[in-house]
């Protein structure tokens, strides 16, 4: 098989892996009654977005100004997921991937949960608590980690060669002598 170029695909596993974000999610909001990502950054949108653009997208779009807000902010999630996995590609290994998805996780929990009205790590989530909230969404950045890391390994074998390790200085060695070659 032929190595994809790195340029393309660390985005590419970046994509996928918004994609596993996102069914995570949408397979944990009927257990643990937290909000999906795009739900929470419809809510965001709607107490930033200038007044007079909300209301020109009610007016003209009408029923369907909702569900076109919301599979925008599906493609920004996939967008995300889209540049962090050109980051990864710069520096791929396990350490970055979890780095990248525990980062994006306390991004989620400190900067796009407050400023949706829902507090620091989820507090003032309904029904659901800080703890399910922190949950659900730790789930659902790891599984973004998990297939960013994942995908760019099945897509770029070269990223699977172990460096050599090097080899003691000399005098350096652990007591037997080895015989010269």
């Amino acid at each position: 098989m032929r190595e994809v170029p790195r340029a393309l695909a660390g985005p590419a596993a970046g994509l996928l892996g918004a994609v596993a974000l996102l069914v995570v999610g949408l397979a944990l909001r009927p257990v643990l009654r937290v909000p999906s990502l795009p739900e929470v950054l419809s809510e965001w949108a709607t107490f930033y977005v200038p007044q007079a653009l909300f209301a020109y997208m009610i007016n003209t779009f009408r029923e369907q100004a909702k569900v076109m807000l919301l599979w925008n902010l599906v493609g920004l999630v996939l967008l995300v997921g889209a540049l962090a996995g050109a980051v990864y590609a710069r520096w791929p290994g396990p350490r970055t991937a979890i780095g990248l998805g525990l980062g994006l996780w306390l991004f989620t929990l400190l900067v796009i949960l407050p400023g949706s009205g829902l507090g620091f790590f989820g507090m003032d989530a309904y029904p659901a608590g800080p703890l399910e909230v922190s949950a659900a969404y730790l789930a659902g950045w790891g599984a973004f980690a998990l297939v960013l890391a994942l995908v760019y390994w099945l897509l770029v074998p070269s990223s699977r060669q172990r460096r050599p390790a090097t080899p003691p200085a000399s005098g350096a060695s652990l007591g037997t002598p080895t015989a010269p070659s």
